[in-house]
């Protein structure tokens, strides 16, 4: 009653209001005779007029700000008004939202258009609940992707709110979606006016749906997932992983390079294996990465001396709480276009706010969790929770959790758990991985040529990627049988998720070869697979239909082609394409001079380390055997012949000694940048005089400090200097075209080679003295100012962090 009578002399209040200001206003100015004031003045009070009136119909397409870019002001007048009792401040578009209820009458609508972001995160929780528990959703068009607005691709969402309305009747949503409905983007609107036209005509239309308001609120924070049937959307009303687990967001190290180092990077005495024993300081570190499913992507170590202590010292940190450190458990990539892929977090290491991890109270579940977890059903429901490309750790909690009977749950967690191992093997042919033990070169027997063992290798491991295929086929599938999907339902997923490839059609030819080849399986027999690989349904492929997915085969592994992006793109059976692959003399000239590479790092670095001083000369009577000449003696120390030494040019696709001078420390330094924001940091470094090779040498990292680099300039720099100057006094009656050139060669190496040593004495003079433990970053950048390395390492704006680093 008192609220009522409230309201009604406010009414009146307004009536009277404007009009009596309006009288006082008029007789002021008349008073004071200004015709400006007079002027402004009948604007403002215009402009109040405008925003207290209420309206029929309120519509925006506001500016999209998010809350990180507000101004000082704008976010605290945004806090003041907008942030309770619901949270519309996460961004500038939501404030209008708000506002644009506030303008309309109490039968009022408002219609809006901006980004679609706020249909399913969870900073945009409290705005989805407001519209659900204040407005009806007449009309909502998730456009998704397009160029609606002209050459930048946008994705956005327009829709009309009924203030009200009964909330509880049906909403109506058209989607044009672009990975399920709508197969051309620039038909888009096309498909959007004929959707409205026979809903309109009670025409039925696959782009329409209608659901009833009250449905929108079952899954946690309300997300707007319209079109997924009741049966489907029942299962977010029971057990989650938020309720079975505990999904913590990682470490958070303020953005500080001080503390996180490639491992490689690191001295190997200094890198725990268990810290919670041993409490060595550099820990091993997820942090998110490439796409890459069941396990990997450790390349990272975290300063965590004295339990964090450095962390501490950051300005915006984060550590993790005891009970959530050094436990088993499951951590992801965050950001991916690919979707969110899961891997195994080992108790021996941490992780980043950008690899979050699932921890369970019972550790033995974590086999079927993250089975669960990467299967097309979880990838679905994690893409549906967030539209972004990046996976949030509610989104994770908000995932249903199905724990069905022992048996189906066992093998769910030994084919996740074979899939772990493969993985885990695969990392011992890698010399990026900490699983690292021999390169692929030296797969088979000393007595096969080089490019026989390179594609020996390719078999073994296609074999191993073809069971980890079949085994997520099979997952896949019980998945499925667990949750107790609808045929209908399970179309929908794989129609955004693809048909599993495992599972795919073999030819007999293929089948009867992978289940006959023992070697590379031996180590994960597992009996369902092949139950599963027998009842695959057969297909015949034409001589023609084979040529062209074996013409593909040199661009194997290239550009995101990998063995699964392969068979994804020709729609074809893992089994078959490893079966015709081992059947051709194809090997991918792209990755044989990866591997290469990578064999001649792990060679040189063996070199480097045996010798005393860390430093081989790549030019000749530089004080010490050159480099190239120790490389043919290890060859031979590793049991190649002189044949396999001299073919290894072909398998490196360039002359060894050419590319030592030119290309080895570019391509090491290319190989080793496995995360975006971070620098390259190459382990092996060649320094150089310059273009004549005046000097040249590589040096390791692990025995450079400053007394090298006195070593450097006294020793094999001097050593160097005076073989030139002792030829060029051989040379001085010989008057030869081929003397002079000689001549005039070695002048400008001994140019070379003086400014070469300047540059040395103003580094020491600076006080340069690298520590290991600063990471190659700070120690290389005085080196790339001075040009004194044949390639830049750090881009501009790295070489300028490194160059003012406070550690």
């Amino acid at each position: 009653l008192f609220v009522a009578v409230e309201i009604a002399e406010n009414k009146d209040f307004k009536t009277t209001f404007f009009n009596n200001l309006k009288i006082a206003v008029e007789q002021h100015v008349q008073t004071k005779n200004n015709t400006f004031i007079s002027s402004k003045t009948r604007d403002a009070i215009t402009f109040l007029e405008l925003l207290t009136t209420q309206y029929d119909v309120a519509t925006a397409n506001p500016p999209y700000t998010d809350s990180s870019d507000f101004g000082k002001d704008l976010k605290a007048f945004i806090d003041d008004n907008y942030k309770t009792p619901f949270k519309f401040n996460s961004n500038l578009y939501a404030t209008f939202i708000k506002r644009c209820y506030e303008f309309v009458r109490d039968d009022g609508k408002i219609a809006m258009i901006h980004p679609r972001t706020f249909m399913f995160i969870k900073t945009f929780e409290d705005v989805r609940k407001f519209m659900l528990e204040n407005t009806h959703i007449n009309l909502f068009v998730d456009y998704s992707l397009s160029n609606l607005f002209g050459a930048i691709m946008v994705d956005p969402a327009f829709y009309v709110l009924e203030k009200t309305a009964n909330k509880n009747q049906n909403a109506w949503f058209v989607s044009l979606d672009q990975y399920t409905r709508t197969p051309n983007e620039k038909y888009k609107k096309d498909f959007c006016l004929k959707a409205l036209d026979d809903y309109i005509s009670g025409v039925e239309n696959s782009h329409n749906y209608t659901i009833r308001q009250s449905k929108l609120k079952i899954i946690k924070s309300f997300p707007f997932i319209y079109w997924i049937s009741d049966e489907f959307r029942a299962k977010f009303e029971g057990n989650s992983f938020g309720d079975s687990s505990t999904v913590v967001s990682g470490i958070k190290t303020g953005n500080n390079d001080r503390l996180l180092r490639f491992w490689w990077e690191v001295a190997s005495q200094d890198l725990s294996s268990n810290y919670i024993e041993d409490k060595k300081p550099w820990v091993g570190y997820s942090k998110g990465g490439d796409f890459n499913k069941w396990y990997g992507n450790v390349w990272l170590c975290v300063n965590y001396r004295n339990d964090g202590e450095e962390i501490k010292k950051s300005r915006n940190y984060n550590l993790l709480t005891e009970s959530n450190s050094f436990k088993k458990g499951i951590t992801y990539s965050a950001t991916s276009t690919k979707g969110v892929s899961f891997r195994l977090q080992e108790s021996c290491n941490l992780f980043d706010m950008k690899g979050s991890s699932v921890l369970f109270n019972n550790s033995n579940d974590t086999e079927y969790a993250i089975g669960v977890l990467n299967s097309k059903l979880c990838s679905y429901v994690a893409g549906t929770l967030n539209g972004t490309v990046e996976t949030q750790v509610g989104d994770i909690k908000r995932i249903p959790l199905i724990f069905p009977l022992k048996q189906q749950e066992t093998i769910v967690a030994n084919l996740a758990d074979v899939a772990i191992k493969i993985k885990k093997r695969i990392c011992n042919f890698s010399i990026v991985e900490p699983e690292f033990l021999i390169s692929p070169v030296q797969f088979l027997t000393s007595s096969s040529d080089i490019k026989t063992r390179i594609k020996a290798f390719f078999n073994y491991e296609n074999h191993l990627l073809t069971q980890v295929l079949i085994n997520e086929a099979i997952i896949n599938e019980k998945i499925f049988e667990i949750y107790e999907l609808t045929p209908e339902d399970i179309a929908m997923v794989l129609a955004k998720e693809g048909e599993s490839i495992g599972g795919l059609p073999v030819c007999e030819e293929a089948r009867a070869a992978y289940l006959a080849e023992q070697d590379a399986t031996q180590e994960f027999p597992l009996n369902q697979i092949q139950d599963f690989i027998n009842a695959l349904p057969v297909q015949t492929f034409t001589a023609e239909e084979r040529q062209k997915i074996e013409a593909e085969f040199p661009a194997l592994y290239q550009n995101n082609n990998d063995l699964e992006a392969f068979c994804i793109r020709h729609a074809v059976n893992p089994i078959n394409v490893w079966a015709w692959f081992k059947q051709t003399n194809v090997i991918p000239k792209q990755r044989m001079a990866n591997l290469a590479m990578e064999f001649l790092a792990d060679l040189i670095r063996e070199i480097l380390m045996e010798d005393e001083d860390g430093i081989i000369p790549l030019v000749p009577n530089a004080g010490g055997k050159v480099l190239l000449d120790r490389i043919e003696a290890k060859f031979i120390e590793k049991g190649f012949s002189l044949a396999q030494y001299s073919s290894f040019d072909s398998v490196l696709g360039k002359p060894l000694p050419e590319y030592l001078n030119k290309h080895f420390f570019a391509a090491l330094s290319d190989h080793l940048n496995l995360f975006m924001y971070l620098p390259k940091t190459p382990f092996i470094w060649h320094l150089t005089s310059g273009e004549q090779q005046g000097f040249d040498c590589y040096v390791i990292i692990y025995k450079w400090s400053r007394d090298k680099l006195l070593r450097l300039r006294s020793v094999y720099l001097e050593h160097r200097e005076r073989a030139l100057m002792n030829r060029q006094s051989d040379l001085v009656n010989n008057d030869s075209a081929d003397a002079q050139n000689e001549k005039d060669k070695i002048f400008k190496q001994l140019k070379e080679i003086e400014a070469f040593k300047t540059k040395i004495d103003e580094l020491l003079a600076e006080g340069y003295n690298p520590v290991l433990d600063d990471g190659v970053g700070k120690n290389i950048a005085p080196l790339q100012k001075r040009k004194m390395l044949p390639y830049d390492v750090l881009n501009a704006g790295q070489l300028k962090k490194y160059l003012n680093a406070d550690w």
